[in-house]
Protein backbone atom coordinates (compact mmCIF):
# COMPACT_ATOMS: atom_id res chain seq x y z
CA UNK A 1 0.00 0.00 0.00
CA UNK A 2 3.24 2.65 1.14
CA UNK A 3 4.29 1.95 -2.40
CA UNK A 4 0.94 2.43 -4.04
CA UNK A 5 0.67 6.05 -2.67
CA UNK A 6 3.82 6.80 -3.28
CA UNK A 7 3.71 6.10 -7.10
CA UNK A 8 0.20 8.03 -7.39
CA UNK A 9 1.63 11.33 -5.18
CA UNK A 10 5.12 10.96 -7.45
CA UNK A 11 2.87 11.40 -10.02
CA UNK A 12 0.52 14.35 -8.94
CA UNK A 13 3.83 15.76 -7.44
CA UNK A 14 5.41 15.97 -11.39
CA UNK A 15 2.30 17.17 -12.76
CA UNK A 16 2.04 20.12 -10.74
CA UNK A 17 5.52 21.17 -11.16
CA UNK A 18 4.76 21.15 -14.92
CA UNK A 19 1.83 23.03 -14.68
CA UNK A 20 3.92 25.38 -12.11
CA UNK A 21 6.87 25.68 -14.99
CA UNK A 22 4.19 26.82 -17.48
CA UNK A 23 2.64 29.43 -14.37
CA UNK A 24 6.17 30.72 -13.61
CA UNK A 25 6.72 31.48 -17.97
CA UNK A 26 3.67 33.29 -17.85
CA UNK A 27 4.93 35.53 -15.38
CA UNK A 28 8.43 35.96 -17.14
CA UNK A 29 8.97 39.92 -18.06
CA UNK A 30 9.62 40.76 -22.30
CA UNK A 31 8.17 38.60 -24.41
CA UNK A 32 8.29 39.72 -28.17
CA UNK A 33 7.39 43.30 -28.83
CA UNK A 34 4.70 43.35 -31.63
CA UNK A 35 4.88 46.16 -34.35
CA UNK A 36 2.20 48.45 -34.34
CA UNK A 37 2.81 50.20 -37.65
CA UNK A 38 2.42 47.38 -40.05
CA UNK A 39 -0.97 48.39 -42.03
CA UNK A 40 -3.84 46.88 -41.34
CA UNK A 41 -5.20 43.28 -42.60
CA UNK A 42 -8.83 42.11 -44.11
CA UNK A 43 -10.80 40.10 -42.36
CA UNK A 44 -13.56 37.20 -42.82
CA UNK A 45 -15.39 36.51 -40.17
CA UNK A 46 -17.31 33.49 -39.81
CA UNK A 47 -20.31 32.21 -37.50
CA UNK A 48 -21.39 29.01 -37.08
CA UNK A 49 -24.89 29.30 -36.01
CA UNK A 50 -27.73 26.53 -35.23
CA UNK A 51 -30.73 27.91 -33.91
CA UNK A 52 -29.52 31.67 -33.25
CA UNK A 53 -31.99 33.86 -34.04
CA UNK A 54 -32.17 35.31 -30.04
CA UNK A 55 -28.79 36.40 -29.67
CA UNK A 56 -27.31 36.15 -33.19
CA UNK A 57 -27.57 39.93 -34.03
CA UNK A 58 -26.07 41.48 -30.77
CA UNK A 59 -23.26 39.73 -31.72
CA UNK A 60 -22.86 41.08 -35.54
CA UNK A 61 -23.28 44.25 -34.26
CA UNK A 62 -20.84 43.92 -31.74
CA UNK A 63 -19.05 43.33 -34.21
CA UNK A 64 -20.03 46.31 -36.33
CA UNK A 65 -19.05 48.45 -33.12
CA UNK A 66 -15.44 47.65 -32.94
CA UNK A 67 -12.28 50.23 -33.54
CA UNK A 68 -11.43 48.86 -37.13
CA UNK A 69 -12.79 50.20 -40.53
CA UNK A 70 -15.29 48.36 -41.64
CA UNK A 71 -14.02 47.66 -45.50
CA UNK A 72 -11.26 45.47 -43.81
CA UNK A 73 -13.38 42.93 -42.48
CA UNK A 74 -16.82 40.90 -43.78
CA UNK A 75 -19.44 38.80 -41.93
CA UNK A 76 -19.84 35.29 -43.41
CA UNK A 77 -22.81 33.02 -41.37
CA UNK A 78 -23.55 29.45 -41.89
CA UNK A 79 -27.11 28.67 -40.55
CA UNK A 80 -26.03 25.06 -39.76
CA UNK A 81 -29.50 22.83 -39.60
CA UNK A 82 -31.65 25.65 -38.18
CA UNK A 83 -35.60 25.64 -38.18
CA UNK A 84 -35.97 28.88 -37.08
CA UNK A 85 -34.84 32.70 -38.97
CA UNK A 86 -31.67 32.64 -38.25
CA UNK A 87 -30.26 32.88 -41.86
CA UNK A 88 -32.84 35.41 -42.43
CA UNK A 89 -31.53 37.35 -39.18
CA UNK A 90 -28.19 37.43 -40.88
CA UNK A 91 -28.99 38.89 -44.34
CA UNK A 92 -31.07 41.53 -42.86
CA UNK A 93 -28.10 42.07 -40.84
CA UNK A 94 -25.87 42.49 -43.81
CA UNK A 95 -23.83 38.84 -43.94
CA UNK A 96 -23.18 36.79 -46.39
CA UNK A 97 -25.17 33.52 -44.91
CA UNK A 98 -24.91 30.06 -46.31
CA UNK A 99 -27.76 27.46 -45.38
CA UNK A 100 -26.44 24.07 -44.22
CA UNK A 101 -28.87 21.26 -43.58
CA UNK A 102 -27.21 17.45 -43.15
CA UNK A 103 -27.28 14.72 -41.17
CA UNK A 104 -23.73 15.51 -39.57
CA UNK A 105 -24.33 17.60 -36.41
CA UNK A 106 -21.48 19.49 -34.94
CA UNK A 107 -19.64 22.77 -35.08
CA UNK A 108 -16.85 20.96 -36.86
CA UNK A 109 -19.10 19.81 -39.39
CA UNK A 110 -20.49 23.46 -39.73
CA UNK A 111 -16.70 24.93 -39.65
CA UNK A 112 -15.66 22.52 -42.59
CA UNK A 113 -18.43 23.76 -44.64
CA UNK A 114 -17.87 27.16 -43.78
CA UNK A 115 -14.38 27.58 -44.44
CA UNK A 116 -14.60 25.33 -48.28
CA UNK A 117 -17.71 28.42 -48.63
CA UNK A 118 -14.85 31.03 -47.94
CA UNK A 119 -12.41 29.27 -50.03
CA UNK A 120 -15.22 29.68 -52.83
CA UNK A 121 -16.37 32.77 -51.86
CA UNK A 122 -12.50 34.41 -52.61
CA UNK A 123 -12.39 32.40 -56.25
CA UNK A 124 -15.37 33.93 -57.28
CA UNK A 125 -14.34 37.39 -56.27
CA UNK A 126 -11.42 37.58 -57.81
CA UNK A 127 -13.27 36.29 -61.34
CA UNK A 128 -11.29 33.06 -61.88
CA UNK A 129 -11.69 29.87 -60.19
CA UNK A 130 -7.82 29.03 -60.96
CA UNK A 131 -6.55 32.96 -59.26
CA UNK A 132 -5.07 32.18 -56.06
CA UNK A 133 -4.79 35.79 -55.29
CA UNK A 134 -6.41 36.27 -51.55
CA UNK A 135 -9.39 38.35 -51.04
CA UNK A 136 -8.82 38.08 -47.10
CA UNK A 137 -5.66 37.48 -45.06
CA UNK A 138 -6.77 36.68 -42.16
CA UNK A 139 -9.85 34.18 -41.26
CA UNK A 140 -11.51 35.03 -38.29
CA UNK A 141 -14.34 32.13 -36.17
CA UNK A 142 -16.66 33.64 -33.80
CA UNK A 143 -19.44 31.79 -31.91
CA UNK A 144 -22.76 33.02 -31.97
CA UNK A 145 -23.12 34.39 -28.86
CA UNK A 146 -20.02 36.33 -28.53
CA UNK A 147 -19.49 39.88 -27.02
CA UNK A 148 -16.89 41.59 -28.87
CA UNK A 149 -14.23 44.10 -27.64
CA UNK A 150 -13.38 47.21 -29.45
CA UNK A 151 -10.08 46.29 -30.03
CA UNK A 152 -10.43 43.12 -30.63
CA UNK A 153 -9.26 43.23 -34.60
CA UNK A 154 -6.79 45.81 -34.09
CA UNK A 155 -5.24 43.38 -31.82
CA UNK A 156 -5.36 39.89 -34.13
CA UNK A 157 -4.24 42.47 -36.98
CA UNK A 158 -1.29 42.72 -34.69
CA UNK A 159 -0.63 39.53 -33.61
CA UNK A 160 -1.15 38.17 -38.00
CA UNK A 161 0.99 40.64 -39.20
CA UNK A 162 3.75 39.92 -36.78
CA UNK A 163 4.12 36.33 -38.05
CA UNK A 164 1.03 34.42 -36.16
CA UNK A 165 -0.37 31.68 -38.03
CA UNK A 166 -3.20 30.74 -35.59
CA UNK A 167 -4.07 32.86 -33.08
CA UNK A 168 -6.20 32.01 -29.59
CA UNK A 169 -8.29 34.79 -28.50
CA UNK A 170 -9.29 35.71 -25.03
CA UNK A 171 -12.68 34.61 -24.11
CA UNK A 172 -13.49 36.15 -20.77
CA UNK A 173 -16.87 34.83 -19.18
CA UNK A 174 -18.94 37.54 -18.49
CA UNK A 175 -21.20 37.98 -15.03
CA UNK A 176 -18.67 35.41 -13.17
CA UNK A 177 -20.43 36.31 -9.98
CA UNK A 178 -23.79 35.45 -10.59
CA UNK A 179 -24.12 32.00 -9.84
CA UNK A 180 -21.97 29.33 -8.44
CA UNK A 181 -22.21 27.67 -11.66
CA UNK A 182 -20.38 30.48 -13.32
CA UNK A 183 -17.99 31.08 -10.97
CA UNK A 184 -16.67 27.54 -10.88
CA UNK A 185 -16.13 27.62 -14.67
CA UNK A 186 -14.40 31.12 -14.03
CA UNK A 187 -12.08 29.41 -11.89
CA UNK A 188 -11.08 27.40 -14.65
CA UNK A 189 -10.55 29.28 -17.62
CA UNK A 190 -8.61 31.93 -15.54
CA UNK A 191 -6.18 29.14 -15.11
CA UNK A 192 -5.95 28.42 -18.52
CA UNK A 193 -5.69 31.72 -19.60
CA UNK A 194 -3.85 33.32 -17.03
CA UNK A 195 -0.87 30.41 -16.22
CA UNK A 196 -1.21 27.91 -18.52
CA UNK A 197 -2.07 29.64 -22.19
CA UNK A 198 0.35 32.54 -21.45
CA UNK A 199 3.38 30.62 -20.31
CA UNK A 200 2.71 28.56 -23.43
CA UNK A 201 2.82 31.40 -25.74
CA UNK A 202 6.11 32.74 -23.89
CA UNK A 203 8.19 29.26 -24.27
CA UNK A 204 7.10 29.15 -27.82
CA UNK A 205 4.89 25.93 -27.56
CA UNK A 206 1.86 25.77 -28.72
CA UNK A 207 -1.71 26.17 -26.79
CA UNK A 208 -4.95 25.48 -27.20
CA UNK A 209 -7.83 26.81 -29.61
CA UNK A 210 -11.05 27.21 -27.93
CA UNK A 211 -14.31 29.35 -28.88
CA UNK A 212 -13.07 32.13 -30.75
CA UNK A 213 -9.54 31.88 -32.81
CA UNK A 214 -7.89 33.20 -35.79
CA UNK A 215 -5.98 32.07 -38.66
CA UNK A 216 -3.59 33.49 -41.39
CA UNK A 217 -5.27 32.85 -44.42
CA UNK A 218 -2.44 30.89 -45.84
CA UNK A 219 -3.24 27.86 -43.15
CA UNK A 220 -7.06 27.44 -44.28
CA UNK A 221 -5.81 27.87 -47.71
CA UNK A 222 -3.33 25.12 -47.64
CA UNK A 223 -4.95 22.43 -44.65
CA UNK A 224 -9.07 23.51 -44.88
CA UNK A 225 -10.62 22.51 -41.81
CA UNK A 226 -10.17 18.97 -40.81
CA UNK A 227 -11.83 18.64 -36.93
CA UNK A 228 -14.79 17.30 -36.83
CA UNK A 229 -14.80 15.67 -33.48
CA UNK A 230 -16.88 16.85 -30.62
CA UNK A 231 -14.01 18.56 -29.47
CA UNK A 232 -13.08 20.09 -32.78
CA UNK A 233 -10.76 23.06 -31.46
CA UNK A 234 -8.85 20.47 -29.20
CA UNK A 235 -8.64 18.13 -32.65
CA UNK A 236 -7.56 20.85 -34.83
CA UNK A 237 -5.03 22.08 -32.37
CA UNK A 238 -3.01 18.64 -32.10
CA UNK A 239 -3.17 18.70 -35.97
CA UNK A 240 -1.78 22.00 -36.30
CA UNK A 241 1.04 22.08 -33.95
CA UNK A 242 1.89 18.11 -35.95
CA UNK A 243 1.94 20.60 -39.34
CA UNK A 244 4.35 22.85 -37.74
CA UNK A 245 1.66 25.19 -36.86
CA UNK A 246 1.94 26.51 -33.87
CA UNK A 247 -1.18 28.44 -31.98
CA UNK A 248 -0.21 32.10 -30.08
CA UNK A 249 -2.59 32.60 -26.96
CA UNK A 250 -3.57 36.97 -27.36
CA UNK A 251 -4.65 38.40 -24.12
CA UNK A 252 -4.86 41.59 -25.54
CA UNK A 253 -7.40 40.18 -28.24
CA UNK A 254 -10.52 40.06 -25.22
CA UNK A 255 -14.17 38.85 -26.61
CA UNK A 256 -16.68 38.40 -23.83
CA UNK A 257 -19.00 35.08 -23.56
CA UNK A 258 -22.35 33.57 -21.67
CA UNK A 259 -22.38 30.60 -20.19
CA UNK A 260 -24.88 28.25 -18.55
CA UNK A 261 -26.23 29.43 -14.89
CA UNK A 262 -26.82 26.01 -13.64
CA UNK A 263 -25.10 23.11 -13.30
CA UNK A 264 -28.22 21.40 -15.35
CA UNK A 265 -27.82 23.90 -18.25
CA UNK A 266 -24.26 22.99 -18.29
CA UNK A 267 -24.21 19.33 -18.34
CA UNK A 268 -24.13 18.60 -22.10
CA UNK A 269 -21.70 21.06 -22.54
CA UNK A 270 -19.48 19.48 -20.09
CA UNK A 271 -20.54 16.14 -20.84
CA UNK A 272 -19.20 16.84 -24.37
CA UNK A 273 -15.79 18.38 -23.80
CA UNK A 274 -14.83 15.86 -21.22
CA UNK A 275 -15.87 12.83 -23.56
CA UNK A 276 -14.39 14.33 -26.07
CA UNK A 277 -10.91 14.93 -24.90
CA UNK A 278 -10.38 11.35 -24.07
CA UNK A 279 -11.20 10.18 -27.85
CA UNK A 280 -8.55 13.15 -28.69
CA UNK A 281 -6.37 11.79 -26.42
CA UNK A 282 -6.51 8.26 -28.08
CA UNK A 283 -6.20 9.42 -31.52
CA UNK A 284 -2.72 11.95 -30.66
CA UNK A 285 -0.88 11.11 -27.86
CA UNK A 286 1.06 8.86 -29.61
CA UNK A 287 1.90 10.43 -32.54
CA UNK A 288 2.73 13.85 -30.86
CA UNK A 289 5.17 11.79 -28.30
CA UNK A 290 6.74 10.30 -31.46
CA UNK A 291 7.25 13.54 -33.37
CA UNK A 292 8.53 14.92 -30.07
CA UNK A 293 11.68 12.50 -29.98
CA UNK A 294 12.05 12.47 -33.63
CA UNK A 295 12.47 16.74 -33.98
CA UNK A 296 13.38 16.85 -30.13
CA UNK A 297 11.41 19.67 -29.37
CA UNK A 298 9.55 20.19 -26.27
CA UNK A 299 6.42 21.23 -27.21
CA UNK A 300 5.02 18.09 -28.44
CA UNK A 301 5.74 16.72 -25.05
CA UNK A 302 3.59 19.70 -23.99
CA UNK A 303 0.53 18.95 -25.91
CA UNK A 304 0.90 15.47 -24.93
CA UNK A 305 0.60 16.22 -21.21
CA UNK A 306 -2.04 18.90 -21.91
CA UNK A 307 -3.93 15.50 -23.50
CA UNK A 308 -2.84 13.64 -20.31
CA UNK A 309 -4.01 15.86 -17.59
CA UNK A 310 -7.65 15.79 -16.97
CA UNK A 311 -9.78 19.13 -17.10
CA UNK A 312 -8.61 20.90 -13.99
CA UNK A 313 -11.70 19.86 -12.02
CA UNK A 314 -11.36 16.70 -12.92
CA UNK A 315 -7.55 16.89 -11.75
CA UNK A 316 -8.38 18.67 -8.75
CA UNK A 317 -11.12 16.41 -7.39
CA UNK A 318 -8.61 13.35 -8.07
CA UNK A 319 -5.73 14.50 -5.86
CA UNK A 320 -8.68 15.34 -3.34
CA UNK A 321 -9.97 12.12 -3.78
CA UNK A 322 -6.52 9.88 -3.34
CA UNK A 323 -5.19 12.44 -0.83
CA UNK A 324 -7.90 11.45 1.69
CA UNK A 325 -7.64 7.57 1.22
CA UNK A 326 -4.31 7.92 1.97
CA UNK A 327 -5.12 9.35 5.01
CA UNK A 328 -7.35 6.64 5.71
CA UNK A 329 -5.52 3.58 4.56
CA UNK A 330 -1.98 4.32 5.07
CA UNK A 331 -1.13 7.33 7.23
CA UNK A 332 1.86 5.92 9.76
CA UNK A 333 2.31 9.49 10.72
CA UNK A 334 5.39 12.18 9.34
CA UNK A 335 7.15 9.92 6.69
CA UNK A 336 7.75 10.11 2.98
CA UNK A 337 4.68 9.38 1.47
CA UNK A 338 3.06 11.77 4.05
CA UNK A 339 5.44 15.12 3.10
CA UNK A 340 5.25 14.56 -0.76
CA UNK A 341 1.16 14.67 -0.08
CA UNK A 342 0.83 17.56 1.82
CA UNK A 343 3.59 19.01 -0.48
CA UNK A 344 0.62 18.11 -3.63
CA UNK A 345 -2.41 19.23 -1.47
CA UNK A 346 -0.60 22.39 -0.69
CA UNK A 347 0.53 23.45 -4.15
CA UNK A 348 -2.92 23.18 -5.52
CA UNK A 349 -3.99 25.47 -3.15
CA UNK A 350 -1.66 28.01 -3.77
CA UNK A 351 -1.88 27.68 -7.86
CA UNK A 352 -5.67 27.86 -7.34
CA UNK A 353 -5.20 31.08 -5.39
CA UNK A 354 -2.54 32.67 -7.50
CA UNK A 355 -4.98 32.08 -10.68
CA UNK A 356 -7.66 33.94 -8.91
CA UNK A 357 -5.41 37.01 -7.13
CA UNK A 358 -3.27 37.32 -10.94
CA UNK A 359 -7.21 37.53 -12.13
CA UNK A 360 -8.66 40.39 -10.16
CA UNK A 361 -11.42 38.00 -8.85
CA UNK A 362 -14.18 39.87 -6.81
CA UNK A 363 -15.44 38.73 -3.73
CA UNK A 364 -18.58 37.26 -4.91
CA UNK A 365 -16.33 34.88 -6.93
CA UNK A 366 -14.49 33.95 -3.15
CA UNK A 367 -17.82 33.46 -1.60
CA UNK A 368 -19.07 30.78 -4.61
CA UNK A 369 -16.03 28.62 -4.26
CA UNK A 370 -17.96 27.23 -0.89
CA UNK A 371 -19.94 25.50 -4.11
CA UNK A 372 -16.63 23.47 -5.04
CA UNK A 373 -16.73 20.50 -3.11
CA UNK A 374 -20.28 20.25 -5.21
CA UNK A 375 -18.60 21.33 -8.70
CA UNK A 376 -16.19 18.74 -8.68
CA UNK A 377 -18.53 15.76 -7.71
CA UNK A 378 -21.20 17.12 -10.13
CA UNK A 379 -17.91 17.13 -12.79
CA UNK A 380 -16.35 13.66 -12.17
CA UNK A 381 -19.96 12.69 -11.68
CA UNK A 382 -19.96 13.48 -15.38
CA UNK A 383 -16.97 11.57 -16.40
CA UNK A 384 -18.03 8.39 -15.13
CA UNK A 385 -20.86 8.53 -17.15
CA UNK A 386 -19.65 9.02 -20.39
CA UNK A 387 -16.97 6.27 -19.54
CA UNK A 388 -19.66 3.62 -18.45
CA UNK A 389 -21.89 4.97 -21.90
CA UNK A 390 -21.63 3.91 -25.40
CA UNK A 391 -23.72 6.21 -26.53
CA UNK A 392 -22.35 9.45 -29.02
CA UNK A 393 -23.15 12.64 -27.85
CA UNK A 394 -23.99 15.13 -30.32
CA UNK A 395 -23.05 18.75 -30.61
CA UNK A 396 -26.73 20.21 -30.42
CA UNK A 397 -28.99 20.04 -28.04
CA UNK A 398 -32.72 20.14 -28.84
CA UNK A 399 -33.98 23.24 -28.31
Amino acid sequence: MDILFLIIGVVFFLSLIYLYFLAAASLWPGGKTLDKTKKKIKFAILIPAHNESNILLRTINSIRNVDYPSDLYQIFVVADNCDDNTAEIARRAGAVCWERKSRDFGKGFALKFGFEKLLEYEKAAAGNPADNSKLFDAYLQIDADTFIDKGFLQALSHRIQNGAKAVQCNAIILHPERSPMESLAYLGSVLNRTLRYKGRTRLGFTTNLIGTMCFASEVIRKFGWTATSLVEDMEYTMFLHLNDVRVVFAPEAKIYIEIPKTFKEARHQRKRWDGGKFKIRNSYLAKLILEGIKKRDMSYFDSAMELLIPPFSIYAFLIIFFFILFLLLDFHGPNLNFFIWVTVMSGLLIYVAAGLILARTSLKVYQNLLYAPYYLLWRSWIVLQHTLSKKELQFYENK
